[in-house]
């Protein structure tokens, strides 16, 4: 009790409908990637917590604070342990984060798809976007040069080349064997990417999570679930703990803010707020918001065909 008085206490001001059978128990969590407005705790058992300030997306393993807990949630970032029981989160002998009065973040595949009525501009404003925007190191900066036929960028990393090659091949594969409406055969073709790339959720990963969303942009929540299943069944040991997180999430039918942002623009057709959703998406990390909107635009534009976007000919040639 003496212990506890003395540990500053934290309001959480959102949580992940992830999150409390997380912490209905007791476990031991460290702390593995912090960044300026959230870091990462892991538990033991492979469950992950993300936790920042109100500068980040809610989700469904989120848990956010109010902006005026920013230089607190920084400082929770160096504690040696954290420790959870019963809806809190102990740090060490410097907080306490309650999350008891949180309100639940609870977006998912059902509340969040629709008819599509907003693709083809959708479609559009990607290219657009991407154009100017998608760093070429990315998945997004093939969109342009698929879907508009525009010049791929000429000085690239051989890596970047490499990575390129091997998605654009997978989805020539998707294309051939017109898999769009199979889900176990799409979850098969696809899951060559996962691991895919580098950083905290790798490029595949992202790529294939994108596809996923797009299912739910026209409606075929059915199909989403069970290609997030499959994925996530999938990934396993290969790729790392964080990008199995949001595996998870997905194949729970469950999505963050960003994601059901971007999902409700297409769903009530409201094209004078794409700019705002897709902005939601792409500043996540260095590339992960445009692989993953790559895959969102392969998995609407791939079933239109060639006749659509002459771009698709030949396109695992360079």
């Amino acid at each position: 009790m003496a212990a506890d008085s003395l540990r500053q206490v934290i309001t959480a001001d959102s949580v992940g409908v992830q999150i409390g059978p997380m912490l209905s128990g007791s476990a031991r969590w460290r702390i593995t990637q912090t960044y300026r407005h959230c870091f990462y705790c892991l538990s033991d058992t492979g469950d992950v917590i993300c936790i920042g300030d109100a500068h980040i997306d809610r989700g469904p393993f989120t848990i956010t604070c109010t902006v005026s807990d920013v230089t607190a949630v920084a400082a929770l970032a160096g504690s040696q342990y954290v420790q959870s029981c019963d809806g809190t989160m102990l740090f060490g002998d410097q907080a306490i984060l309650d999350t008891a009065r949180a309100t639940p973040w609870p977006a998912d595949f059902n509340t969040c798809a629709g008819p599509g009525a907003a693709l083809d501009t959708m479609l559009a404003t990607l290219v657009d976007t991407a154009a100017t925007t998608a760093p070429q190191q990315s998945f997004g900066a093939l969109i342009p040069a698929i879907f508009a036929s525009q010049p791929r960028a000429e000085k690239t990393s051989a890596l970047t080349v490499a990575l390129h090659r091997r998605l654009l091949q997978v989805v020539d594969a998707i294309r051939y064997e017109n898999a769009f409406d199979d889900p176990e055969r799409l979850t098969s073709l696809l899951a060559p990417l996962i691991g895919l790339g580098y950083g905290l959720t790798p490029s595949g990963d992202d790529f294939c999570a994108g596809w996923i969303l797009s299912l739910v942009a026209i409606g075929k929540t059915r199909q989403a679930t069970t290609l997030a299943t499959g994925l996530f069944d999938e990934a396993g040991n290969r790729t790392t703990a964080i990008s199995l997180a949001f595996f998870r999430a997905l194949a729970e039918s469950r999505l963050s803010e960003g994601q059901a942002r971007l999902l409700h623009c297409c769903a009530a057709g409201q094209t004078t707020d794409l700019a705002d959703a897709l902005h939601g998406v792409y500043h996540h990390g260095g590339t992960s918001g445009w692989d993953m909107l790559a895959g969102f635009a392969f998995g609407i534009g791939l079933p239109l065909g060639e006749h659509r976007f002459p771009g698709l000919a030949g396109s695992a040639g360079g």
